[in-house]
């Protein structure tokens, strides 16, 4: 059995923007977690989500149903979800279902705090992001 691990950090100079750092298998047994981890960035209205899927291998229906299951609460609220990092076939997954139309992703955690309008701190780059809260 796969495990599944996540970290949350501070995302740019933003206190309400976070990115969630995924590794792993996101399907039945593991996507609780993620959903916990959402839900608590929610309850501390925290809108501005980036989860960075780099090191994820594969998202089960029960995974994709987390990731979109409260876009409408974060839109709603000013917010995103952006995905970034898909490796080639969590893409294909991800076209195949059509998500699309509900879910933005970008190629990068640049790109999406660019959407965001999230400004990243001088000096930080994508490596540099690995503090928990």
């Amino acid at each position: 059995m796969k495990e599944m691990k996540i970290i949350v950090a501070p995302l740019g100079s933003e206190e309400n923007a976070v990115l969630v750092k995924v590794w792993g298998v996101i399907d039945t047994l593991t996507a609780p977690k993620l959903e916990s981890t959402i839900d608590d960035l929610l309850s501390r209205q925290i809108y501005d989500i980036v989860v960075d899927l780099q090191a994820v291998d594969y998202i089960s229906s029960a995974g994709w149903g987390t990731l979109i299951a409260n876009i409408r609460e974060v839109r709603l609220n000013q917010g995103d979800i952006i995905l970034v990092g898909l490796n080639p076939n969590v893409h294909e997954t991800f076209q195949l279902l059509e998500l699309g139309g509900i879910l933005k992703t970008c190629a990068d955690i640049g790109s999406a705090c660019g959407q965001l309008h999230i400004p990243l701190q001088r000096g930080r780059h994508r490596s540099e992001v690995h503090s928990s809260f």
